[in-house]
């Protein structure tokens, strides 16, 4: 096989550029198959064709999933936990911009709350102590001492 002989997607039959594509163990799959796959695929560069058609599989039985789901809660600025309360499941996306369209074209993994085995939190602080200046310009503290602080809180969910 010659640099410039034409390849196509192993999975879908597309044609693949020159530059375009991505190996496997036993063939090569086209970027649009490649962009179809979860963020959490688990398996990435020693996948087979077979386990990437199954994932593409799944992830067309998603989204009817993602058509289904119906935030209740919404938690995160960049990185969305997003929860539907009534379907006992959540997703977690950076593709949500408040609009359910959003998930539709994203697509993410629909969880169930079933499969979450186990939840990780942990808080950060950030303090600053307030203070002000008299009437002279010398910054004073407060008596008793006053702080604005600031949390940040960070989940890992493990799932099944």
């Amino acid at each position: 096989m010659g640099l410039f002989d034409k390849k196509y997607c192993d999975v879908c039959g597309r044609k693949i550029g020159i530059l375009g594509g991505r190996k496997l163990n036993d063939g090569e799959i086209c970027g649009h198959c490649e962009d179809q796959l979860s963020p959490w695929f688990p398996e990435g560069k020693r996948a087979d064709i077979e386990s990437i058609k199954e994932q593409l599989k799944y992830r067309e039985e998603n989204r009817k999933a993602v058509s289904d789901f119906s935030i209740t809660y919404e938690y995160g600025d960049d990185m969305k936990l997003l929860v539907d309360e009534d379907g006992q499941t959540f997703v977690v996306t950076d593709e949500y911009y408040g609009d359910v369209t959003d998930l539709d074209d994203a697509n993410p993994d629909v969880i169930s709350f079933d499969d979450v085995v186990e939840c990780n939190l942990s808080v950060d602080e950030e303090k600053t102590e307030v203070t002000y200046d008299d009437d002279e310009g010398n910054t004073r503290h407060y008596n008793p001492r006053r702080y604005e602080c600031e949390y940040t809180f960070n989940i890992e969910i493990v799932v099944d």
